[in-house]
């Protein structure tokens, strides 16, 4: 009689195994949906940014919510779920969809004059790496650098730069908005504040690059932290398009503006100053923050004119900052 038992169970212990997978298959597949459910929800909300700064940040990780959704959709179509699996796929072809432009095309053209290069870095006033900094610059050579965050201390240890570099400007500041320009060859500069209710300063600086005129524009608006912050970044974003619509010739805007390329405020900025994202044809650049890859996004930006032709566009290495400095190399296209 045992033994009839004993095999009786044995029997069923398959069928009971079966059950158990069946069961983590389904708790697994639920996992997956609400994870997908969420990158759905931030994937609609960076869309509807005029309704509130917290919104508004939802722009900034279009790469992680298409990476989310893709796996998802591929999860659910295996799982057999695929209904779940072609509302997934419809929200993961929408982030696609903004995210492939930076891929396409290609700043390379013919007839142009010899390349200059650019680098653009905040350094974070509280980052201290001001050696491997320095080395980075005088490695890559730039033309011309834009610094932000810059304080006192900061400025004394690049001083040493400006036998490379002696023509600059500054305005060093105890907070995270100091700012400097550095350039090899003689500039026109001034410092521009006003651009919204808290001032933060801005450098324009014209240069004569190749016997062309060249305006660069160096600037750093606030983070969109909170309703007063977030009124004051977009009203900057807003005060620097008419400034560039005032200006004549080739312009260069770099800066870290705090604001990633899917957000309706910079697609806005872009709209009423006519200028070119660089990283346009060099694919996604994040930039920061540096502590926390996952989150990953680009809000460090270089931005053109029509006539300045992007020949290369990179992210440095980590030099201690939250933010990763950005280098392009570009000519002026000829007239």
């Amino acid at each position: 009689m045992k033994d009839m038992e004993n095999e009786y169970a044995d029997a069923h212990i398959p069928v009971k195994n079966s059950k158990n997978i069946k069961n983590i298959q389904m708790f697994f597949l639920e996992i997956v949906g609400v994870v997908s459910f969420l990158a759905i929800i931030g994937t609609a909300a960076g869309f509807l940014g005029r309704l509130h700064w917290f919104v508004d940040n939802f722009s900034a990780f279009r790469i992680q919510y298409c990476l989310i959704l893709l796996v998802g959709a591929i999860i659910m179509g295996l799982g057999k779920k695929y209904r779940m699996c072609a509302i997934i796929s419809v929200f993961a072809l929408l982030n696609l969809i903004l995210i492939l432009p930076f891929y396409l095309g290609s700043g390379l053209e013919s007839g142009t004059q010899q390349s200059s290069k650019l680098m653009m870095f905040n350094v974070n006033t509280g980052n201290s790496e001001y050696n491997a900094v320095s080395d980075y610059i005088k490695e890559i050579d730039p033309d011309f650098v834009a610094l932000l965050e810059l304080n006192t201390a900061w400025w004394r240890n690049i001083e040493p730069l400006l036998e490379q570099y002696p023509y600059h400007e500054k305005r060093l500041r105890a907070d995270n908005f100091g700012i400097a320009f550095l350039s090899k060859y003689p500039i026109e500069s001034e410092i521009v504040t006003g651009m919204s209710n808290i001032d933060v300063p801005s450098i324009i600086a014209v240069v004569k690059n190749n016997e062309k005129r060249l305006t660069i524009i160096t600037t750093h608006p606030l983070p969109p932290v909170g309703e007063l912050y977030f009124t004051n970044r977009n009203l900057q974003l807003e005060k620097l398009a008419q400034l560039v619509g005032s200006i004549e010739g080739n312009i260069i805007l770099a800066g870290d503006l705090n604001v990633a390329p899917w957000s309706v405020f910079f697609s806005g900025f872009m709209d009423d100053s006519m200028l070119r994202d660089s990283s346009q044809g060099f694919g996604i650049q994040p930039s920061w923050p540096t502590m926390l890859p996952l989150l990953y996004t680009p809000i460090d930006h270089c931005l053109v004119s029509e006539n300045v032709v992007i020949h290369n566009r990179q992210t440095g290495p980590d030099l201690g900052s939250d933010h990763l400095p950005i280098v392009v190399e570009f000519s002026l296209r000829d007239d």
